[in-house]
C-alpha cells in the first residue's frame, strides 16, 4: 500500500514539475524560433542583395567565380540560376541539389511574383528574380540544412533540468511524506501479528504524532485484550481438563470442532481422528448423530447411550450451544457408566444366583418335609432316613447365608480386623484338622509342607477363613489325590500356598474364579456327585486378603492340578503401620 502511494506521489511531482518546465520551454521555443527566422531572412536577403549586385557586374564568364567569393564567411548556399531553370553559378552546393533547384517553392514564388526586389521565402531559403521576362535571372540563397540552431538547446536542456529537478523534489516529499506513514504501517502490521511490544517513534509534525499516539495507545490496548483473552482461555483449558468427564463441541455442519482429553481417553481415540471430522465419522453411532441433529435442528437435547468399540458404555448427553450470532451447534457430555453397568449387571447375577442356590436346598427341604407329613405316620422308619437330609440341607443354606453375610460385611469395611503375628504352622496345622472331616470320605490325602519361621502379620480368624476356604476347595477338585499346603517368605511377605491335583482351571477362567457364585463347570461337579460350595468362598477369600493388605491368585496347568497362593505382610512391620490398623 506505501510503495503504491510512493509511486503516486512521485508522478504527482514530476507532473507538477514539469508542466511549468513544458510550459517555459515551449515559450522559449517559440521565441528562439521567432528570432532565427529573422536572422536568417536578414542573412538570406543581405547575401539575395550581394548575389544581385555581383549577377549584375559580372560576366557569364565570371559569375561562378563572384558566386564563390560572394559566399565566403557566410556559411549559406548560394546560386543564380535561369528562369528557365539552368544553374549559372552555385557555391557550396552539391549537383543533385542544384539540378532540383528550379522546383524548389522559393524559386517558383520568386518567378511568379511580378515585383523585383522581393524575395519569396520557403522554410530556410530564399530567391529573388530580376530582369524582363525570358531573359530573368533567379537569385538563391539558403541556410545548409547541417547547419544546427543554437536556440534548440534552450528547451532541451530546460526539459532535463526540469525532470532532474522533480525527481529530486519528489523523492526529498515522498520520503518525508510517506517516511512516517511506512513506519507506522509497520508498526500497525505488528500489532495486527500480535507482537508484545511495539515501538513508536516521534515526529515533530502534529498529524504524524497524533497519529503515532493513537496507534501506540491501540497497541498497548491490543496486546492487553490479547493477554486477558488467552488468560480466559487458558482457564477454560484447565477447566475443561478437570471435568472427568468428556466434553466435545459440533458445529452447525456436524463437524467436531473441539475435544477434551477426557473425551479423548473415553473414546480411545486422538485429537486428530475427532477434530475437524464429521461426528458419524468418528462414534460410529447413528443414535448419537440422530440426537445432534435434533438439536441442530431447533429441538430439545436428550441422552443417548453408547457402547465404545473398546468395551465402554458411555452415557452421551446433548444440549445446544448458540453464541452471540453464530450459527448454533451443539455441546456433548460423555459419562463413563461401564462400572454402574457392570456393577447393575453383578447385581442381577447376584440375585439370579442366590435364588438358585436358595432354590435348590429350599426345594429338597420341602420335599422332604412333606414326605414326613404325608408318610410319616404310616412308616415311622423314614423319619430316621429323612431327617438328617433335612437337617442337612438346613446347614447347606445356613452357610449360604452366612457366606452371603460375610462376603457383604467384607465389601461393606464392617468386618473389623485386629492384625496381629501369627504363626503360619500352627493356623495351617488347625485347619488342617478341620478339614480332614472332609477330605477323608472323598478320598483325598492331606499333606503338610514347610513353613518359614518369620511370623505373618494377620487377623486370625480371617486367615483361617481363608485357609480353610482355599482347603475345602481343594478337596472337592482333588479327586483322590493330594492336597499339599506350605508356606515360604518373599520379601516383606509371607507366601501361604495350597496345591491340589485335580483337572486344573482353564485359563480363560482364572481371571473370574474369585467373583461371586462363578463356577468352572457346575453341570459335572452336579453329575460326578460332588459337594457343591455356595460359590462365595473364593470371594470371601479375596476380600480378606486384600482387607490385611496381602492378595490372592491362582496358577493352573490343565490335567496337573492348581496352586492357590495367599500372600500376606510378614509380622515384622511395626503395630502402628496401616496394615496393622486396617479395618475391613
Amino acid at each position: 500500500m506505501v510503495s503504491g502511494m510512493r509511486r503516486r506521489v512521485l508522478i504527482t511531482v514530476l507532473l507538477a514539475a514539469l508542466l511549468p518546465a513544458a510550459v517555459t520551454a515551449g515559450a522559449w521555443l517559440y521565441d528562439g524560433m521567432g528570432a532565427v527566422r529573422r536572422a536568417e531572412r536578414v542573412r538570406l536577403a543581405d547575401a539575395l542583395a550581394l548575389l544581385r549586385e555581383l549577377g549584375a557586374a559580372s560576366p557569364v564568364t565570371t559569375l561562378p567565380a563572384s558566386v564563390q567569393r560572394a559566399s565566403y564567411g557566410t556559411g549559406l548556399q548560394l546560386a543564380v540560376l535561369h528562369e528557365d531553370g539552368n544553374v549559372l553559378a552555385a557555391a557550396d552546393l552539391p549537383t543533385p541539389d542544384a539540378d532540383r533547384l528550379s522546383a524548389h517553392p522559393e524559386v517558383r514564388a520568386a518567378l511568379r511574383s511580378g515585383r523585383e526586389g522581393e524575395p519569396a521565402f520557403a522554410g530556410r531559403a530564399a530567391a529573388l528574380a530580376i530582369g524582363s521576362p525570358r531573359r530573368r535571372r533567379v537569385y538563391w540563397a539558403a541556410v545548409p540544412p547541417t547547419t544546427a540552431a543554437l536556440p534548440w538547446l534552450g528547451p532541451a536542456g530546460c526539459l532535463v533540468l526540469a525532470l532532474a529537478l522533480g525527481y529530486w523534489l519528489a523523492q526529498r516529499l515522498s520520503r518525508r511524506w510517506l517516511g512516517p506513514l511506512e513506519a507506522l504501517a509497520t508498526a500497525a502490521e505488528q500489532i495486527a501479528a500480535g507482537a508484545p511490544r511495539t515501538t513508536m517513534r516521534t515526529w515533530d509534525d502534529e498529524p504524524m504524532r497524533r497519529l503515532a499516539s493513537a496507534l501506540g495507545d491501540l497497541a498497548g490496548q491490543s496486546h492487553s485484550h490479547q493477554s486477558r483473552a488467552a488468560e480466559q482461555q487458558q482457564f477454560l483449558d484447565a477447566v475443561v481438563r478437570q471435568i472427568p468427564e468428556g466434553l466435545l463441541v459440533v458445529e452447525d455442519r456436524g463437524i467436531v470442532t473441539r475435544a477434551s482429553a477426557a473425551a479423548e481417553k473415553l473414546l480411545g481415540l486422538p485429537a486428530d481422528r475427532l477434530v475437524g471430522r464429521p461426528l458419524l465419522a468418528s462414534l460410529f453411532s447413528y443414535s448419537v448423530d440422530e440426537q445432534v441433529r435434533r438439536v441442530l435442528a431447533g429441538q430439545p437435547g436428550g441422552g443417548v447411550e453408547l457402547v465404545t468399540r473398546g468395551g465402554r458404555s458411555l452415557q452421551v448427553a446433548v444440549a445446544p450451544l448458540r453464541v452471540g450470532t453464530a450459527a448454533p451447534g451443539a455441546v456433548l457430555l460423555l459419562q463413563d457408566v461401564t462400572e454402574a453397568r457392570r456393577v447393575d449387571a453383578m447385581r442381577r447375577d447376584f440375585v439370579a444366583n442366590v435364588s438358585h442356590e436358595l432354590r435348590t436346598p429350599v426345594a429338597a427341604i420341602r420335599a422332604l418335609v412333606e414326605t414326613l407329613i404325608l408318610r410319616g405316620a404310616r412308616r415311622p422308619e423314614l423319619l430316621a432316613d429323612y431327617a438328617p437330609r433335612v437337617v442337612e440341607e438346613c446347614e447347606r443354606v445356613d452357610r449360604l447365608v452366612q457366606d452371603l453375610l460375610l462376603l457383604a460385611e467384607t465389601e461393606a469395611g464392617a468386618v473389623h480386623l485386629q492384625p496381629v503375628p501369627l504363626d503360619a504352622r500352627e493356623v495351617a496345622e488347625d485347619i488342617l484338622a478341620l478339614v480332614g472331616n472332609l477330605a477323608g470320605p472323598a478320598g483325598v490325602r492331606l499333606v503338610q509342607d514347610s513353613f518359614p519361621e518369620e511370623p505373618v502379620l494377620a487377623d486370625r480368624r480371617a486367615l483361617e477363613q481363608c485357609l480353610r476356604n482355599l482347603m475345602e476347595n481343594a478337596v472337592r477338585y482333588a479327586g483322590e489325590g493330594e492336597v499339599r499346603v506350605g508356606g515360604r517368605r518373599e520379601g516383606e511377605h509371607i507366601l501361604l500356598w495350597v496345591a491340589d491335583q485335580g483337572p486344573g482351571i482353564p485359563p480363560e477362567a482364572l481371571p473370574r474364579i474369585f467373583e461371586r457364585f462363578y463356577r468352572v463347570d457346575p453341570a459335572r461337579e452336579r453329575t460326578e456327585g460332588k459337594t457343591i460350595g455356595s460359590g462365595l468362598g473364593l470371594a470371601i477369600v479375596r476380600h480378606l486378603a486384600e482387607a490385611q493388605g496381602g492378595r490372592v491368585w491362582a496358577e493352573s496347568v490343565l490335567g496337573q492340578g492348581s496352586t492357590f497362593f495367599l500372600s500376606l505382610p510378614t509380622g515384622s512391620i511395626p503395630p502402628e503401620s496401616p496394615a496393622a490398623h486396617h479395618s475391613g
